[in-house]
């Protein structure tokens, strides 16, 4: 082949094949008889074993206490009924370990040759927590230094209001803590919920590195086999969420130069539906990669921010859709309404075939990329096992990013993207910003809030 037939060749775009199967070391189960779920993902390329446990008690109300769940996670470190928190430190830092502990569950790690000590450090602080009133005084101080800081963080103050202005007020996912509920907790409310929510008949222990099953189910029965079950029931909140036209949702930060925009709102989307690979293909359209739309017309087109993405997340119980960006003052009526505009454009006019191979092939690397971690292997074991996927789920995961089309993003847009139904939340300089928010607000006023998330005007 000659210089001009190579130059020729060069031109012509490669024909895409059929996405491969993937091969991947596969999960192995088991289960105690206190109703504890093993799962074991075996990498034998480092001497090294990784523990998590995740504890699936679904949501808790907190109500006027908010704070208790956050807090209790962080207790069940600081010491248990056979160590006070220095000498179990002490011991955690001996053997070289990770350890850390979780509202669901936690986790820990280490060298092999360790990890039987290591997860015996684990299992003593999740089953057997002392509660110190001392710690507890700490953490809840910690809590409300970082409480303080926040009213000055206007990322901590967006994700306040967007709480408050997305869900219900009685359901979980609208509390925030704060200053008022955190002098309302006390240490037995962070007993009571370690004693009702921390049972083995929900959770899963998941394994993964140099252990095999055998192992596996031996530690687990030492160390966790008189962890006594409960009758665990999860609670039922409403998983409905506000029906609302467009709001517009300010908070006033004195002196800022710059505003941060959010616009979110409620979706019903659950975790692997049958959507669910065409409608992350569709977020990564708008918001989920550098070449996004957003990105390539704030960033490289208007030079109104340095990023911004977006993300449309499934959940159990409510899903949502949230992008932020911050941009200069005297842009941020022009921004929110470019950001509107790319969101409705996806629910009016198909994407291109160019646009969408370009995308796949981004996000079947960043897969293909991502299963190389074995953590990766286990969480994908975890799924399969909590959500009863078929055992091919994610084998096949190319295959069917590969078989969306033009036409099922286009669907997607349509169920998923809300453009007339958006809660724009701004934190900025009142004095710059609020005739360009009263402007797009029309002819509804603009909501005021704290930076608790509580409205301020009516």
């Amino acid at each position: 082949m000659n210089i001009v037939d190579i130059h020729e060749f060069r031109k012509i775009q490669p024909k895409p094949t059929t996405a491969p199967q993937i091969k991947f070391k596969e999960a192995e189960y088991a289960s105690l008889p206190n109703g504890l779920q093993l799962i074991v993902v075996e990498n034998n390329k480092l001497p090294r074993v990784n523990l998590q446990l995740f504890i699936d008690h679904g949501l808790t109300k907190q109500w006027t206490k908010a704070g208790v769940v956050e807090i209790t996670g962080q207790m069940l470190s600081t010491g248990t009924s056979s160590m006070n928190k220095s000498s179990w430190d002490e011991q955690v830092d001996f053997y070289g370990a990770s350890v850390a502990t979780t509202p669901i569950g936690g986790y820990a790690s280490s060298l092999k040759k360790h990890f039987s000590s290591v997860i015996g450090l684990f299992a003593d602080a999740i089953l057997n927590p002392s509660f110190p009133q001392s710690e507890f005084d700490n953490i809840v101080r910690q809590y409300q230094s970082n409480i303080a800081a926040q009213k000055e963080e206007a990322d901590a103050i967006a994700s306040n209001v967007s709480k408050k202005v997305t869900f219900f007020h009685d359901h979980p996912y609208s509390e925030v803590v704060t200053e008022s509920s955190l002098k309302n907790i006390l240490l037995e409310d962070c007993i009571n919920y370690h004693k009702v929510n921390f049972v083995p008949n929900c959770s899963y222990l998941i394994f993964e590195g140099n252990i095999t099953l055998d192992e596996a189910v031996i530690m687990a029965n030492t160390h966790f086999g008189s962890w006594k079950s409960s009758s665990f029931v999860k609670q039922i909140f409403d998983n409905s969420f506000p029906q609302i036209q467009q709001d517009v949702n300010f908070v006033n930060k004195k002196g800022a130069v710059q505003s941060l925009i959010a616009i979110t709102y409620a979706v019903n989307f659950q975790p692997y539906n049958s959507d669910m690979v065409a409608a992350n293909l569709l977020n990564s359209i708008l918001g989920g990669y550098f070449s996004s739309r957003l990105n390539l017309n704030l960033r490289e087109q208007k030079g109104f921010t340095y990023g911004i993405n977006s993300k449309l997340q499934n959940d159990e119980n409510i899903g949502s859709f949230f992008t932020s960006v911050n941009v200069r003052n005297e842009v941020t009526g022009q921004a929110i309404k470019e950001i509107i505009g790319e969101i409705r454009k996806l629910t009016e006019v198909n994407i291109s075939e160019e646009e969408l191979l370009q995308v796949k092939n981004v996000i079947s690397g960043n897969f293909s990329r991502s299963i190389e971690d074995p953590k990766t292997i286990a969480k994908f074991a975890l799924a399969i096992k909590k959500f009863g996927l078929p055992d091919d789920y994610f084998t096949t995961h190319l295959q069917k990013i590969a078989s969306v089309s033009i036409e099922d993003i286009y669907n997607m847009a349509r169920k998923y993207l809300q453009p007339d139904n958006l809660h724009i939340i701004v934190v900025g300089n009142e004095e710059e910003v609020i005739d360009q928010l009263a402007e797009i607000a029309k002819p509804n006023p603009v909501k005021i809030y704290d930076f608790e998330g509580n409205q301020i005007n009516s």
